[in-house]
């Protein structure tokens, strides 16, 4: 399930890239981010990992992280693999002139039996999944706009 999404913001790419290449920053604008945690930094950043979890209608899910990608101020991308699915993330910075253009790509695949359960509710695990990002993008908008810094 690939699932896209943009927001614009009124804040500088390095302060909207700042919430963005620390795991640790994510429990502050991703609502269902509970917890996280790194658990071997690399300082070329390629190749950390890190644990969260998740939660979201009172179930928890723990995923392993690793960061795959980055470019500072630019871009970061991260692969999450939990019991319930796999996940491919980038994000995207660009410069805009009054802002900053954030996109987000993900490439969801479910694991059994959720893969099954897909097949006849994907569009709506698609919407919810949407509409959640469009929830956390709209308080990352928040968080830089108000000039608190990531």
């Amino acid at each position: 399930m690939k699932i896209s999404f943009s927001i614009d913001i009124n804040s500088l790419p390095a302060t909207v890239f700042g919430w963005l290449e620390k795991p640790e920053k994510a429990v502050k604008w991703m609502t269902s981010v509970a917890k996280t945690e790194i658990l071997h930094e690399i300082p070329e950043r390629i190749g950390t990992t890190f644990r969260e979890v998740v939660e979201e209608d009172g179930n928890g899910v723990e995923l392993q992280g690793v960061i795959t990608d980055f470019k500072p101020n630019r871009s970061i991308s991260f692969h999450l693999d939990s019991r319930v699915n796999i996940v491919d993330v980038e994000y995207y910075v660009e410069a805009l002139q009054n802002g900053t253009r954030l996109t987000q790509n993900a490439n969801v695949r479910w694991k059994f039996p959720v893969n099954v359960i897909s097949i006849f509710m994907g569009k709506k695990m698609k919407q919810n999944i949407s509409a959640q990002s469009q929830k956390e993008f709209e308080k990352l908008k928040e968080l830089c706009e108000s000039g608190i810094e990531g």
